[in-house]
């Protein structure tokens, strides 16, 4: 999905190194991002003033607006003992809050090597919960041994 002129919300987005990477690649995209480690928003901010950047909770705060394309990387390995639930909670708010499409990443249980007190989801568990969502979902567990990537999109792709 092309992401010109389009507005991301960047869940967990630490530093904001991912808006660096988005704007060189998208002409006109608006980026926002939201994290819940107040010292992580203050270090982005300082190295990216311009942007949106705010300490909050997907889940448990209302946001203000609805973005095109709400993203979360690399945030729920370690979501401690209720994992399962808290990231089906974030994807289900994420979906919310997104007018065209998610993008999330997690470990995965088919990675060979896992790490102690990490997280690993079921990609397939993943889909099935995803699809309850929306039909319109996509898989990719090929990039990376230990990771898979899911796209939920609110319409068919064409």
């Amino acid at each position: 999905m092309p992401l010109h002129h389009c507005s991301v919300l960047d869940v967990g987005c630490g530093f904001a190194d991912f808006a660096t990477f988005l704007r060189e690649r998208f002409a006109g995209l608006t980026y926002s991002g939201i994290d819940l480690c107040p010292d992580m928003i203050q270090e982005a901010r300082s190295s990216h003033p311009e942007l949106d950047l705010r300490v909050a909770n997907i889940v448990t705060e209302g946001l203000d607006r609805t973005f095109d394309i709400v993203t979360a990387n690399g945030i729920f390995y370690l979501l401690g003992d209720d994992a399962w639930s808290t990231m089906k909670g974030i994807v289900e708010r994420m979906f919310r809050t997104a007018t065209k499409a998610v993008a999330f990443n997690s470990l995965s249980i088919w990675a060979a090597n896992q790490e102690a007190g990490e997280f690993y989801a079921d990609p397939l568990q993943t889909m099935e919960f995803c699809r309850k969502i929306t039909p319109w979902v996509v898989l990719r567990h090929d990039y990376h041994p230990r990771d898979f990537t899911v796209y939920l999109y609110e319409t068919p792709r064409t």
